[in-house]
């Protein structure tokens, strides 16, 4: 028994609406093995077989994408094109503009719980279609620079010519050493706490003498005036 089509396709996810030139790659390598023909196969199983990959795309792009897709294509239906009709069509209309890529790389500043690392990384995806050429290192380390979020991270990079490979270096090593200042702080914290909130013995005797005489008081009280 066939396993439904969701079962068989879920590893792929929905496209995310960004450049649909990278996803046609991943989707045609997922698509691998269907839609597959003989070069002698007759005219209409290569028709059935490009409708089985028409399908499979309209599933897996998802909602949004399909949405736009059915725009794109009227007066007729998606399912009515080919597999090729439809992946240049989408990438006609999902096609990344350099101007637009550059401005979010220049524009992406490390976030908050993210690290130098994970900053790093994003900034190398986001140079991908910014075609800066030679270039690309110097963005990488001056955006790297200005966009790290710990300020000392951030003189210390300033204060000599690194390279961006240099810089990943340092901030790291910085990042790492705050965090264990920040641990150690929060631990001695904790411990002044906790020693603050135990009584002494001294103390707890103390108190429990001065309790014990004031529910003495009160019994004689009680008993003489009651």
């Amino acid at each position: 028994m066939s396993q439904p089509l969701q079962a068989q396709f879920d590893i792929l996810e929905p496209f995310d609406g960004v450049d649909f030139t990278d996803y046609s790659e991943r989707l045609n390598s997922y698509l691998n093995n269907i839609g597959q023909v003989t070069a002698d196969a007759s005219d209409t199983a290569k028709r059935e077989a490009d409708k089985r990959k028409v399908a499979v795309t309209i599933f897996l792009i998802g909602k949004q994408t399909y949405s736009t897709l059915k725009d794109l294509c009227l007066p007729n239906l998606p399912a009515e094109k080919t597999y090729d009709q439809l992946t240049e069509i989408l990438k006609g209309y999902y096609k990344v503009l350099e101007v637009a890529e550059s401005y979010r790389f220049h524009h992406t500043l490390q976030s908050e719980n993210e690290t130098v690392t994970e900053y790093a990384n994003k900034l190398k995806r986001l140079a991908v279609n910014c075609n800066f050429g030679t270039y690309l290192t110097r963005a990488l380390r001056d955006q790297f620079v200005g966009g790290v979020k710990s300020q000392a991270t951030k003189k210390k990079l300033l204060t000599e010519d690194r390279t961006f490979e240099q810089a990943l270096k340092v901030a790291p090593a910085d990042e790492l050493a705050e965090k264990e200042s920040k641990q150690l702080q929060f631990n001695s914290n904790l411990s002044a706490k906790v020693q603050a909130s135990t009584p002494s013995k001294q103390t707890t005797c103390s108190d429990y003498r001065e309790n014990s005489c004031e529910i003495l008081f009160s019994l004689w009280i009680l008993t003489t005036f009651g």
